[in-house]
């Protein structure tokens, strides 16, 4: 079982993240690997989306389709509405609890490899306050580690030596419409093979704006969702970029029915083919573009509902390979 999980973790990450270049060192990067479905709380501090857990005594929840448990549904959960920011699942933490003595919720994973030292990597993630209770916050941050971290607390881990965040947002987020990236660099000491997801910074030094909400004061948080988390060699993504200024592209709506559009400009020197996976990687459908201005329509209504993966590919490199979901 375990070897079959470890294969699934790989197609994922690289269909998604360009594997072709091994961008993204985080396994599991948008918590679609769910051994039990989302259904119950707590389920990433019990190993449910391996390899992340919580390096504290909080218990990050999960949240997907799948789920048969209306608390962690995707759309709609017990904290509000929100589609996933890619596929079906995200998990969450908890940035601030005003009336908790600064209770935290924190997210950890192993990444792929250790950072290199003096290397340069591009770090991104998918942020979302819930619409229901009724806090956005800042300091929202990633924390870059050698070690695995194991500490029975719950509250802001700065209290401890060395627990700054190389990636810190420092601005309040209430949006919870749209998800918002929080992005940076990081330039590696080297060793480095452990990220950890959360608000590092005691209640003082933590920013909040209230939104409208049913709940009293005395429950209002900071509760944010998280997707999609990134960490790659910042120069992974040279050439590839060249590639993708040179054709504007984009496939939606996503997800659908099995009916959707491909637009794309292509110039008259170029060849390019859109090609479509199941979650096993294998090869459905092959589409050549025509050169120009134009619009591929699709219609793969046949397909049953799941994930499946598209790649794009000019004058034969690899410059787009991202996830499709179907939802009938």
């Amino acid at each position: 079982m375990k070897k079959i999980l470890l294969l699934l973790f790989s197609f994922l990450h690289c269909s998604q993240f360009l594997c072709l270049a091994q961008c993204n060192l985080v396994p599991n990067p948008s918590f679609e690997i769910d051994t039990n479905c989302a259904n119950g709380v707590a389920g990433l501090q019990q190993g449910f989306a391996p390899p992340w857990d919580s390096p504290t005594s909080g218990s990050p929840d999960l949240f997907n389709t799948c789920s048969v448990f209306n608390g962690t549904r995707v759309p709609f959960n017990t904290f509000g509405f929100q589609n996933a920011h890619i596929g079906n699942g995200y998990s969450n933490i908890i940035t601030i609890y005003p009336y908790s003595n600064g209770r935290r919720e924190y997210i950890q994973v192993e990444l792929d490899s250790a950072l290199i030292a003096n290397e340069m990597y591009c770090v991104s993630f998918y942020v979302n306050p819930s619409d229901s209770t009724g806090l956005g916050s800042n300091n929202i941050g990633m924390y870059f580690s050698t070690t695995h971290t194991s500490i029975p607390t719950n509250v802001y881990l700065s209290i401890y030596p060395n627990f700054i965040p190389q990636i810190n947002f420092t601005y309040v987020i209430t949006d919870t419409a749209n998800w918002t990236e929080i992005s940076g660099t990081y330039t590696a000491q080297g060793g480095e093979r452990y990220i950890i997801i959360g608000n590092f910074f005691p209640d003082a030094s933590t920013d909040t704006l209230a939104f409208q909400t049913t709940r009293p004061w005395t429950l209002r948080l900071g509760y944010f969702f998280i997707d999609d988390v990134d960490v790659h060699r910042c120069s992974c993504n040279v050439g590839i970029d060249e590639l993708k200024n040179e054709m504007s592209f984009n496939l939606s709506p996503n997800p659908n029915n099995g009916q959707m559009q491909f637009n794309y400009s292509l110039k008259n020197n170029e060849t390019a083919v859109l090609k479509l996976y199941d979650i096993l990687g294998k090869e459905i459908r092959e589409y050549k573009l025509l050169q120009g201005n134009t619009t591929l329509t699709i219609n793969e209504e046949n397909l049953n509902s799941g994930i499946y993966f598209y790649k794009l590919i000019l004058n034969q490199s690899l410059i787009k390979s991202d996830k499709l979901v179907i939802v009938k």
